[in-house]
């Protein structure tokens, strides 16, 4: 795939634009002042002119201009929004083969972008465009396919049976993790509202006085709650009460324990703005970001469609074999009994189904838009019962996993069609759950994880301390019965799939090396405020410059390129082996739940300022003169000075990033690329266009990135969880995903998927093996180098 332009493409994309610059400057020309923005002509000639470069989607930008001014005043529906957005991409599509639309314009955010410059450019408000918030709307186009979801581990339930002397058979094991299952889809509105009641009540509070003093007292008063905030059951529980009414519980009495000594007038202010929002926020909240659906898949979004809690199922996967077992009683919202289930998992692994097996993973890794070929080529009986999937929203693998797999591996397991928001798998020692990231961001996912591992607990204690006896009037769950022809296997295999991946984990990071360091950090000045997302992140750059191959593989390599067969193969890996040129542009998720919990994370594009910092040559030039200082020789005098100047840079570097993080969370996020495009417009211009909701711009921070950097932090100390993986948009440009979890025992795990061409070249030629070398080497050297740098800091900021 190319990554630059020819000349030929290059022209294709100027005559683009030039096309869509002459129809939206005709359309606005025509438009009434009264229609238009409060921008003078050459100004708007100016904008439509940026519009057309970002956007060359012939004369589809001025149809939607025209019919958004004709519009103005009124509020859009989601319905309006998702069909204009559609027109432009459909309309970029038919500027460009799938080639170049693929390299240049595939990413759904500038479209986005696009779009809402041209509400602006109408005069229309571009935050009523999206109610549910920028990123919702932004994952159901641009992080739909099998790579967009994210995974995490969890240890606590075999934990709670060893400790426990809790022995189940395979049944009530499974018996077990249904009910949790169960209870989940029963509960999930009221988990949600906990979710945001929280975030609310605090926010509200902290937002209550804008006066240092209340600002200073409230500033880590969520973090507080974060520190006691129940993932289980605990011995204080009431009679009836379950995991979200006890949750519930725990959070009032914190929260109102702390406002007790507020005067009654704050007291009164503070609850009338929570029921205020409530009332406009939390129903739609709910809805939002419920699991109780099935995601339909269009040609470039995904819709999510929900099911009516009565109608809903769990999947179950064992052997070859898709079972679909209810939640609910006799088509009522009440939940089927511990006694039901623990029956039909009985009948199920006594008798299991006999009928043809099923295996659905190859069309779980098909593009979410070739979904309408796939259903063409499928008989009517079994389109229907591939439709039955639709109605379970969890799907649980039993067929044991094995535990020391990478995640990514483990949840490419059967794992349903991908139009469900969670699959659950059983790993012996741990369980996998592995989550869209439409219905999940990293935060929640993990959250729900150690939630739903404490519900299976609970219910292995009840199960084993309950006698069972087996009636005949249970049966086996229904089965589905999917025969494929040799046509439609046919179709399927020549079917576009998901990019192919190499995975590698790495447990050695120097956690207490860390914290001794950001200790000293502190003591040293109250400047030098890095975290260790911080570190992290800053290392990933100077890693990506300073990486070097080992010979070894790069004597492998060599060896293909000696080949006829695989020489382009190897030339493609050679790349992989080569240090960057640059730092690479960073895409970090920032939490905007706290601020709004709809909105639910702002993603930062941040590029590292190693050169404009000098950080690199600071670190070598005060590393060769503290050497020179431990052993008295000529230069160690130096020291002093670029120890200073060097802890200085480093100030700077965290300043940056916290206030990049500010601005983030804020959702006011904007990138190099914009502010630069901005400085060489009239001030006019650059008013309007800084001034658009940085909500918006942060979606053409998208575009820049190619590189995933998600950290959840460090799990409470009662946390089960072990691992995580993060997810990687729809992009084929982004090249490689970082995740990071701290877990209760201050073991950092660190996951790597690489994306980068040489996987796919590699697999292709039945050397897959050197793929995942290269991309274990990658971390590796990373995780060491990361090591070795902050060893190399502590010794430079302990110095005298």
């Amino acid at each position: 795939m190319p990554t630059s332009l020819t000349d030929s493409n290059a022209k294709r994309i100027n005559d683009a634009t030039f096309i869509t610059a002459d129809d939206l400057t005709s359309v606005m020309h025509n438009l009434t002042e009264e229609q238009r923005s409060q921008l003078s002509l050459p100004e708007v000639e100016e904008a439509v002119s940026i519009i057309a470069k970002m956007v060359p989607a012939g004369n589809v930008p001025g149809l939607i201009a025209s019919g958004l001014a004709r519009l103005r005043g009124k509020k859009l529906t989601n319905t309006d929004v998702r069909r204009d957005v559609n027109l432009l991409m459909h309309g970029m599509h038919q500027m460009f083969d799938h080639a170049v639309y693929n390299v240049f314009f595939e990413t759904p955010a500038r479209i986005l972008w696009g779009y809402q410059h041209l509400r602006k450019l109408t005069g229309t408000a571009p935050e009523d465009a999206f109610p549910e918030g920028t990123w919702q709307f932004y994952a159901e186009y641009a992080l739909r396919e099998d790579t967009a979801r994210h995974a995490n581990e969890t240890h606590g339930f075999a934990t709670t049976l060893r400790d426990e002397n809790i022995v189940l058979s395979d049944a009530d094991r499974a018996s077990a993790w249904i009910m949790a299952a169960i209870d989940t889809l029963h509960w999930y509105p009221r988990l949600l509202e906990n979710e945001w009641r929280e975030r609310v009540y605090i926010r509200e509070l902290q937002a209550l006085h804008d006066d240092e003093a209340h600002v200073q007292k409230f500033a880590d008063v969520y973090k507080q709650w974060l520190a006691v905030l129940p993932y289980r059951l605990g011995n204080d529980l009431k009679p009836n009460e379950d995991y979200p009414a006890y949750r519930r519980r725990k959070f009032d009495n914190w929260i109102f324990a702390i406002t007790d000594e507020m005067g009654r007038r704050d007291k009164q202010t503070w609850l009338k703005r929570i029921q205020v929002h409530k009332k406009d926020k939390l129903d739609a909240y709910i809805e939002q970001m419920s699991i109780r659906s099935t995601l339909q898949p269009e040609q470039y979004n995904e819709t999510r469609v929900p099911k009516p809690l009565h109608n809903l199922y769990i999947a179950i996967i064992k052997d070859d074999h898709y079972y679909m077992l209810p939640i609910s009683q006799d088509g009522t919202t009440t939940p089927v009994t511990q006694a039901f289930v623990r029956e039909s998992m009985h009948v199920l692994y006594k008798n299991p189904a006999t009928s043809s097996p099923l295996s659905l993973a190859s069309l779980a890794q098909v593009k979410r838009n070739q979904w309408d070929d796939i259903n063409k080529s499928l008989s009517a009986t079994a389109r229907d019962e591939l439709a039955l999937l639709a109605l379970c929203p969890i799907v649980i693998n039993l067929n044991l996993q094995e535990r020391r797999l990478p995640l990514v591996q483990i949840r490419q397991s059967e794992r349903g069609l991908g139009n469900h928001a969670l699959t659950i798998f059983d790993a012996g020692e741990t369980m996998v759950f592995d989550q869209s990231h439409i219905y999940f961001d990293g935060t929640w996912g993990v959250a729900l994880a150690e939630i739903m591992t404490n519900m299976a607990s609970q219910w292995a204690q009840t199960i084993a301390d309950t006698p069972f006896t087996q009636s005949k009037q249970v049966k086996r769950p229904y089965t589905l019965r999917v025969n494929f022809s040799q046509a439609s296997t046919k179709k399927v295999a020549g079917l576009p799939t998901v990019t192919d991946e190499a995975t590698a984990e790495n447990i050695h990071v120097d956690v207490a090396q860390v914290a001794n360091l950001r200790k000293l950090f502190k003591q040293r000045s109250k400047n030098l405020r890095l975290t260790v997302n911080d570190l992290l992140v800053l290392y990933r750059a100077i890693h990506a410059l300073m990486y070097h191959a080992p010979d070894l593989l790069r004597e492998e390599v060599g060896d293909l390129q000696r080949k006829k067969a695989t020489r382009e193969v190897a030339d493609i890996a050679l790349e992989a082996l080569k240090a960057r040129e640059i730092p690479p542009a960073i895409l970090i998720p920032v939490d905007a739940s706290r601020r709004e919990p709809f909105e639910r994370v702002h993603p930062m594009t941040f590029t590292v300022p190693l050169l404009e910092l000098h950080l690199l040559e600071r670190h070598y030039n005060v590393m060769q003169a503290l050497r020179a200082h431990e052993r008295g020789q000529t230069g160690g005098s130096d020291f002093v000075k670029l120890q200073q100047e060097y802890l200085a840079s480093l100030a700077g570097f965290g300043q940056v990033m916290a206030h990049a993080k500010n601005i983030a969370t804020q959702g006011e996020t904007a990138s190099v690329g914009s502010i630069k495009l901005l400085a060489h417009l009239p001030n006019n211009l650059q008013h309007f266009l800084n001034g658009i909701p940085g909500r918006f711009e942060m979606l053409n921070d998208i575009i820049k990135g190619r590189e995933v950097f998600s950290n959840v932090g460090r799990v409470s100390d009662e946390s089960t969880l072990t691992r995580f993986i993060t997810a990687k948009d729809d992009n084929e440009q982004k090249s490689l995903a970082w995740g990071v979890l701290t877990d209760a025992d201050d073991t950092m795990v660190v996951t790597l998927r690489d994306f980068r061409p040489h996987v796919v070249a590699l697999s292709q030629v039945g050397r897959r093996d050197i793929a995942e070398r290269i991309t274990q080497h990658y971390l590796n050297t990373y995780v060491d180098g990361f090591n070795t740098f902050v060893g190399d800091l502590y010794r430079i900021t302990d110095a005298s």
